[in-house]
């Protein structure tokens, strides 16, 4: 019999009328819709979501909707929705580029699998979930798990799709930087409604940026690829001004928001981008490295001295950008550092506990607090995960011991095969294409990298975007 597709190609056959009958899903989606409203406003937004998504995949405008989803992420508000919070509107679009791409394989637009790491890839997300069966509270690892999952496909699988198109890359990084412009507006706008004071600089991105430290991480990201575009020559001179314009506006940003990590990454994505333009600066990078290692090494002594008679403190009212920076290796009376030093070591005594599982994607915050040792915890530690002071909050502020206590050493692996295939399948396309705006991302990547080593925002649309 034939049923108008192929369950071994999961493609429709060319004779199958497709255009009629997602119209006529889309139309009882409608009606179903409008049913779904007086019952419930959550599922009236799922049916819609589902609407939109078919619709995508009928006129098949994935380039435009990407184009949409880049604009809106750093635009997005986080708001309450029950007893859920989520990022609107990027989060709602993601679920529909997700079920756009779901169709999409189902119509025979997408290939899912192209090569042999796109298997590594997946396992990340596959792991997750897995791990979500062991946890202390699957629930909130289910919805972890999905929610990294959903930026996999979204930001991966339909990202290469969409962004290999000609022009597409380049679009969607104009309209991306475009949205931030306008969150950056209103950060300096905040800062002088406060008297230009920093000491209340943790708000001055709100909504659209819940900590500074984020909107550090972006800025960060942001600033280190315009500097690669402006000094490959790469932009046209008429339009030279106004990117370097908006450089200035993310590095008062930058400043204005004073996290030490995202200041120190900004050097460190450049010399990211310099390596990848300029091949010979290889045998350099060795060369510094093995300078750096030997100055560390003959020096250890002074070096440790030093760290202990540090007293920069990053939270003193009004500290100079200089203190912000050299307070990062205060280990003395730096709240802020020794609460990271608690949150490692806590992490690492429950990767200790459960090597295998860890205790569950997403649980971190909400399992850490009783393995909290008693000389480790300063007056920034959390009692109570439900009640958390402002600024106060977080996770294992580390990506890499995050994943080792959540998932043990399986996740953590995963994830490293993950990074190294990501960072390694862009840095060969610089290669072959030889295009800077590719450089460019290359930087902003290196300076998240180092962030990911002492933050964690990958359940973030606009990180992980």
């Amino acid at each position: 019999m034939d049923l108008g597709y192929s369950l071994a190609s999961l493609k429709f056959n060319t004779n199958f009328p497709k255009g009629t009958l997602i119209l006529f899903i889309s139309l009882v989606g409608t009606l179903v819709s409008v049913f779904l409203y007086q019952k419930s406003p959550v599922y009236f937004g799922i049916s819609l979501m589902l609407l939109a998504a078919l619709l995508v995949v009928r006129f098949k405008v994935y380039f435009v909707f990407y184009g949409l989803l880049s604009l809106s992420i750093p635009l997005s508000l986080e708001l309450e929705l029950g007893s859920t919070k989520i990022f609107f509107p990027s989060e709602p679009l993601i679920g529909i580029a997700v079920l756009a791409y779901l169709f999409g394989l189902l119509w025979g637009h997408f290939k899912l699998i192209q090569s042999s790491k796109d298997y590594v890839l997946l396992s990340f997300p596959l792991l997750l979930l897995i791990l979500s069966f062991f946890s202390e509270d699957i629930i909130i690892s289910f919805k972890y798990s999905l929610i990294i999952s959903s930026y996999t496909i979204t930001f991966y699988f339909l990202g290469r799709e969409v962004l290999f198109q000609k022009g597409a890359l380049k679009l969607s990084f104009l309209l991306l930087m475009s949205g931030l412009v306008l969150t950056a507006l209103w950060s300096i706008y905040q800062f002088a409604l406060r008297g230009f004071s920093f000491d209340l600089n943790r708000i001055f991105f709100r909504p659209f940026f819940t900590d500074h430290t984020l909107s550090g991480a972006v800025l960060a990201f942001a600033s280190s690829a315009l500097i690669v575009l402006l000094a490959t020559n790469v932009i046209k001179r008429r339009n030279r001004f106004w990117v370097g314009l908006m450089l200035v506006l993310f590095l008062v940003c930058l400043w204005i928001g004073q996290s030490r990590a995202a200041i120190i990454s900004l050097p460190i994505g450049l010399f990211v981008a310099a390596f990848v333009l300029n091949r010979h600066l290889k045998k350099l990078f060795l060369v510094v490295i093995f300078i750096g290692i030997s100055l560390v090494v003959l020096n250890f002594n002074s070096l440790v001295s030093s760290v202990y008679s540090n007293n920069s403190d990053s939270g003193k009212s009004n500290s100079s950008l200089t203190e912000q920076v050299t307070s990062v290796y205060n280990v003395s009376n730096d709240v802020s550092n020794l609460e990271r030093i608690n949150r490692w070591v806590t992490a690492w005594d429950m990767f200790l506990l459960k090597p295998i599982t860890g205790f569950g994607p997403g649980t971190y915050q909400y399992t850490y607090i009783p393995f909290q040792r008693e000389s480790l915890k300063t007056r920034m530690s959390i009692t109570n995960p439900y009640i958390v002071k402002d600024g106060h909050g977080g996770t294992a502020h580390s990506e890499f011991l995050l994943a080792l206590s959540e998932g043990g050493v399986f996740l953590f692996l995963s994830y490293l095969s993950f990074l190294f295939l990501w960072g390694s399948s862009i840095y060969k396309t610089s290669k072959s294409e030889s295009d800077p705006l590719i450089a460019a991302l290359l930087a902003g990547l290196g300076t998240l990298f180092f962030h990911s080593l002492f933050n964690n925002f990958l359940n973030v649309p606009m990180v992980a975007f």
